[in-house]
């Protein structure tokens, strides 16, 4: 099962992940396995999520490990790289779901970026910069914030000297001019400069969009 089918279903109980793989294809269990990081600094890797797993090893025995009762073999088994057996079932710890605000800064200086790296990397629930290594400069700056129920969030004009998208932008439009494909299989060609989204099915971080 994908991240992109997963989530759907999540969403319709009204539960959500913590945090997710940048592309909606990625298996859970290989995201999983390799120890797919997702976004966030006070985020756990994807991995942090699972609280039990099943596999079958070389032998054709059927394990089954979990946080609770296996400690360190059982942290030792879920980001295994597949050498310990094939993966056949996987526990997710979920929560009740909530929204998402983005806003996208561009133009950000790398001079910023080395100066105030963990003021700028930890300024919201989920971080991404996206840089085509030219003239000295991260282009795009994604800031994700969780909403709480009925509290406004202000958007800024600046962030460490970039400055606010006025329009729709994406870092894949603008290199390659196509359209993306949502995790619930909708067509998305932009991420909004300054949205509001249900988590499951945000951009960048694969939350709703393949992004990065």
């Amino acid at each position: 099962m994908s991240y992109g089918q997963l989530c759907p279903r999540l969403d319709e109980k009204g539960l959500a992940l913590h945090n997710l793989a940048s592309l909606p294809h990625i298996s859970v269990a290989g995201a999983c396995a390799t120890g797919t990081h997702g976004s966030g600094v006070k985020n756990g890797n994807l991995s942090t999520a699972v609280s039990g797993l099943e596999l079958v090893t070389a032998s054709g025995d059927l394990l089954t490990l979990s946080r609770q009762k296996d400690g360190e073999t059982f942290n030792a088994a879920v980001v295994s790289l597949g050498a310990l057996g094939v993966v056949t079932r996987v526990t997710l710890d979920v929560q009740p779901t909530y929204t998402m605000r983005q806003n996208v800064f561009l133009d950000l200086d790398m001079v910023q970026v080395r100066d105030h790296f963990e003021d700028i990397m930890s300024a919201g629930y989920s971080v991404s910069l996206f840089t085509d290594w030219q003239k000295g400069r991260v282009n795009e700056v994604w800031i994700k914030r969780r909403v709480d129920q009925g509290r406004a969030i202000k958007s800024a004009p600046e962030f460490f000297g970039a400055r606010a998208a006025a329009t729709d932008v994406h870092p894949i439009v603008e290199l390659v001019g196509r359209e993306l494909h949502a995790a619930d299989g909708r067509r998305r060609a932009v991420v909004r400069a300054a949205a509001a989204l249900r988590m499951g099915f945000t951009p960048s971080s694969g939350k709703e969009l393949q992004s990065e």
